[in-house]
């Protein structure tokens, strides 16, 4: 709906002062049908009123002394490459929390070119972790209420230009079944703005300090996200999104960009760092129309990286693994049904989606209701690494995870069982490297995954190791 909107209605025009809105409009009105309520990104637009007023003015004091450290900072020129990440895509791997993606980047560089990096961490800091290279952290939080603050305090007037978007939302209100105020949403995208702003000039500040040529970041669609590329378009720093996950036709933040201005969007990264061809080829759907946005192929640099560096040993059953990586928090019935009927020398893996961990109490009971503890790992499903698993699994079971993906590079064959999956990775079933399974029948289910047979596979797929050839042009170029 909202790519066909994009013909009808003048996107382009729609604007903030220079920034083009589009993009950000579109997908939050996505992610607002998605889940029929607000996005919930971690906003700093208020102090929390819970906490006493001391605490409050001892937390903005805080603020405004971690901003104004950065700002006395000296500048530090020769950083080639700021990364820019967060907690969820952390995990504890030889006794430190890494960034699974950016850490054998960042090892590699070192190791080949000498030279430094930098993580912008644009969550809270978890104290409980032992962050790998901890000296090479900025917390964005750190400085982001200070910074929120002094955009209130600026009371500077940025000219809108929205011509069409009242007509807008009316027809998404219609189409999709929404119930959008206009006027609240303007007043709610003034407070978001406000945040992206605050957020562009702590970007802005630190591009300054260490003069990155790039800085590569995660899930672009986030508001601190957002920011870094348009502080990284207004210092002329190169952009780069890296992918955490599918990015299929149906996701709305990689596809049917169709009326791209030529200078390109400024939220949106210069370039998509894509684990494969198939992940590649849904962006440059639109890209290959236009010149500001660019793909590259830069394989999974935590597959390859997991491999060549784990020695810790996990323990697994003297079973046929089923991993199913599941995205709700609801275990479905015909799951249930394949599960009684799943042999004895068959264990099913839930692996829980990241943000949907609380469930886990919810499914055991249904689990012990159904007599089926016994057959199912959940705890060691969440807490090692998937790499490791899925090498230790017989097949993979997803609605439409990113997961598939790594499955298929580690020779793993999906069963997908749901439409939007089959749609995102009709590549995949077409090369016989995941299976679509539509029915929703349990006997059915277990009949196939008893059929699927696991292929020999080093585990070596050339597409993984890509990103070492990445960072020599990228370095190279400097």
């Amino acid at each position: 709906m909202l790519h066909s909107l994009e013909e009808k209605y003048p996107i382009n025009q729609w604007r903030v002062d220079d920034l083009y809105l589009w993009p950000i409009i579109k997908i939050d009105i996505f992610y607002k049908h998605f889940h029929q309520q607000n996005v919930k990104d971690a906003e700093i637009t208020q102090v929390d009123r819970k906490k006493g007023f001391v605490q409050q003015l001892i937390e903005t004091f805080r603020s405004f002394f971690y901003l104004l450290t950065l700002l006395l900072k000296r500048p530090e020129a020769g950083i080639p490459v700021i990364f820019s990440g967060a907690n969820n895509y952390r995990v504890d791997f030889e006794g430190e929390f890494v960034n699974r993606y950016f850490q054998p980047m960042m090892e590699y560089m070192g190791e080949t070119f000498k030279e430094d990096s930098l993580i912008i961490e644009y969550e809270r800091e978890d104290r409980t972790k032992n962050y790998k290279s901890r000296n090479k952290l900025l917390f964005l939080k750190r400085y982001s209420y200070a910074a929120w603050l002094l955009q209130i305090l600026q009371r500077k007037k940025r000219v809108m230009r929205l011509n069409g978007l009242e007509g807008f939302i009316k027809e998404v209100n219609e189409r999709a079944g929404m119930n959008i105020n206009y006027n609240s949403y303007i007043s709610e995208l003034h407070g978001k703005l406000k945040l992206l702003f605050a957020y562009t000039y702590i970007y802005e500040t630190i591009f300054d300090k260490y003069k990155p040529q790039y800085v590569i970041g995660l899930c672009y669609y986030s508001w601190p996200v957002f920011a870094m590329n348009y502080a990284a378009y207004r210092k002329g720093v190169i952009s780069v999104d890296m992918q955490h996950g599918g990015q299929g036709l149906l996701h709305i933040s990689y596809s049917g960009f169709n009326n791209v201005p030529a200078e390109g969007y400024q939220v949106v990264p210069g370039y998509f760092w894509c684990w494969d061809e198939a992940s590649a080829g849904i962006i440059r759907k639109w890209t290959d129309k236009q010149t500001a946005h660019k793909v590259l192929v830069g394989g999974n640099p935590w597959l390859s990286y997991f491999l060549a560096q784990s020695k810790k040993t996990y323990d697994f059953p003297d079973k046929k693994i089923i991993l199913y990586t599941m995205q709700f928090n609801e275990l479905e019935d015909f799951i249930i049904k394949a599960m009684q009927e799943t042999p004895d020398d068959y264990q099913w893996w839930l692996r829980l989606h990241p943000r949907k961990l609380d469930a886990q109490p919810h499914i055991e009971k249904k689990l012990e209701k159904a007599g089926l503890l016994h057959k199912v790992e959940i705890n060691n499903a969440i807490n090692y690494p998937l790499p490791q698993i899925l090498k230790k699994s017989v097949v993979h079971i997803s609605r439409f995870s990113g997961s598939i993906i790594e499955a298929s590079q580690l020779g793993i064959k999906t069963i997908i069982i749901d439409e939007v999956g089959v749609d995102s990775y009709g590549e995949y079933i077409s090369s016989n490297e995941a299976i679509c399974y539509l029915e929703a029948d349990g006997s059915k289910l277990i009949a196939l995954i008893m059929g699927v047979q696991k292929e020999p596979h080093s585990g070596e797929n050339g597409s993984m190791f890509k990103y070492r050839q990445v960072i020599n042009g990228l370095l190279k170029t400097n």
